[in-house]
């Protein structure tokens, strides 16, 4: 049986923000203060990349992550840790993503935008019936198996790639361990220059 482990939401900006600690909290008050957690603030030199993380916050319950960059915001739910069903948390974490998209400040522009999906299945041996399912050839008794393709789709005016990642991996949940089989689904589109309207996420 597959099982969800995470959703992510991924936000890349046109403009660098300036303030990441001033951008979490007027998010975090309009979302009432969902990361509940005392956030950490790293002030990183100006020649470190944009893309690495000024701002990480969580709530109490290690449920929420939010990371800022001065180029980019991550939000993520870790369905695993939470008290939610699969489906209660991937309608709980579209809820809270357009909460967030929504109250990005109007001279942000959007140019881009992701969404992750991480599952698993536990399997004795996952190498071997991943080979068996996808690949043709009959390659014996393996040890590492990968498939992944991306598929290209055209919504909402964008290009859009649709990548899905098969992997066997040695997987821990709630502190357990045990062999099986990671499944990832990414939706991203192409920068196109044009930005992305709120409504749309």
């Amino acid at each position: 049986m597959v099982h969800v482990m995470n959703f992510q939401l991924a936000i890349f900006f046109k403009q660098h923000i300036t303030r990441p600690d001033q951008f979490f909290s007027n998010i975090n008050d309009a979302a009432g203060n969902l990361f509940d957690r005392m956030p950490q603030i790293i002030p990183l030199p100006v020649e470190v990349p944009p893309v690495i993380p000024r701002v990480t916050a969580t709530n109490q319950s290690g449920v929420y992550n939010f990371n800022i960059s001065l180029n980019r915001l991550d939000f993520t739910i870790n369905v695993t840790d939470s008290q939610f069903n699969e489906s209660e948390a991937l309608s709980d974490f579209i809820l809270k993503s357009k909460l967030i998209v929504k109250n990005i400040p109007a001279e942000i522009d959007i140019i881009r935008l992701g969404m992750i999906g991480n599952y698993f299945e536990i399997e004795r041996l996952p190498a071997i019936s991943l080979a068996k399912k996808y690949s043709k050839k009959d390659l014996g008794n393996v040890n590492e198996f990968t498939f992944r393709y991306n598929k290209i789709s055209q919504d909402f005016g964008f290009s859009f790639n649709n990548v899905f990642s098969i992997s066997n991996a040695e997987i821990n949940t709630k502190g357990i361990t045990a062999d099986g089989v990671f499944i990832q689904k990414d939706i991203n589109n192409h920068p196109s220059g044009s930005s992305i309207k709120k409504d749309m996420v």
